[in-house]
């Protein structure tokens, strides 16, 4: 999954695009929440 997300930086709000990644329940496969790793400035 890639996505872009705004990040919150030294105070100011960057585009990250680095890898996204997500939390699936175990049982129900159902997912809990995504997130984005942040990328390299």
């Amino acid at each position: 999954m890639k996505a872009t997300q705004r990040l919150l930086i030294g105070g100011q709000w960057q585009d990250g695009e680095a890898e996204g990644f997500a939390k699936q329940d175990p049982v129900s496969g159902d997912t809990l929440w995504q997130g984005n790793a942040a990328s390299e400035a």
